[in-house]
């Protein structure tokens, strides 16, 4: 057992010392750390390329014992930089791939850094300008920006940016009303969404229960109990006396620029009050 210690003893110390005529790097494997120890006399060289960038090229060279440590960050991102709205929102400026645009002015141009990538997330609400050559958006139109939107972007080699994915906050909102009494006259709101900047699609649907011979009219429209302004959502329903109706309203997308309230409304006309139920919907498409 003696012998078999002196010699596991000897083995210990082979793989301890030194090597002084190469250079040696033992690079630890337990954590993102990585130690370099070398022992010698030599030239280290690095380059570093990530996505097409050269992040930087250096020469070490270590005269007797060294250590170096370098600390690297594998499949995360540098700190989220920042960048003001402006009409050249400069993203080259900053070499973090993952950049906050702050302010709301409108945004003509990303800058001209050649082959970039970039993911963008809004805190304000700049319009995007579209243009054929240097901003490219997946709708090939204006694209107007609201909090907590995400846009992935690209440039080429002459610094023209795509928008290759936008990713608009907000989703579908929706908003209804159990039944309530209408009698003939006026027009009057059945329910309402309120809306953040960013283009929309907005329906509404109604079921009653009509008294007699009616005609109806629903519209959505941001005008609180008017028709006015919704000439594009009106629906016009006639219906026998004593059956129930249905009917539904919508309006084309809409670009709305600062926070607004949309109203699905309705006016009847008829010789006894009916009793309606409505649902209201608003998708934010961009």
């Amino acid at each position: 057992m003696t012998a078999n210690l002196t010699t596991r003893l000897g083995q210990l110390v082979d793989v301890l010392t030194p090597d002084t005529t190469n250079t040696r790097i033992g690079v630890a494997n337990a954590s993102p750390t990585r130690t370099l120890d070398v022992t010698g006399t030599g030239a280290i060289s690095t380059s570093l390329a990530i996505g097409g960038a050269t992040i930087g090229t250096n020469a070490l060279a270590v005269t007797g014992t060294t250590a170096l440590s370098s600390t690297l960050n594998f499949g995360g991102y540098a700190a989220e930089g920042t960048v003001t709205a402006a009409a050249t929102t400069d993203l080259g400026t900053s070499t973090a791939n993952r950049q906050s645009v702050t302010g709301n002015t409108t945004i003509t141009s990303f800058g001209t850094g050649a082959n970039l990538y970039r993911i963008i997330r809004f805190t304000g609400t700049p319009l995007i300008t579209y243009n054929a050559t240097s901003l490219i958006t997946p709708t090939g139109a204006n694209i107007q920006a609201s909090p907590g939107d995400y846009a992935t972007l690209s440039s080429d080699a002459s610094g023209n940016w795509t928008i290759t994915s936008y990713q608009p906050f907000g989703g579908v909102k929706s908003a209804s009303v159990g039944t309530t009494n209408f009698g003939s006259g006026s027009a009057a709101t059945l329910t309402s969404i309120a809306l953040t900047p960013g283009k929309w699609l907005l329906s509404g649907t109604f079921v009653s229960n009509f008294g007699a011979l009616s005609v109806y009219q629903l519209g959505i429209g941001p005008n609180n109990n008017s028709l006015t302004g919704t000439t594009m959502g009106i629906s016009q329903i006639q219906q026998p006396a004593g059956t129930n109706g249905s009917g539904s309203a919508s309006i084309p997308p809409i670009t709305i620029t600062s926070n607004t309230t949309y109203y699905l409304v309705a006016q009847v006309t008829d010789s006894n009050p009916v009793t309606l139920g409505a649902s209201m919907t608003a998708r934010r498409i961009y």
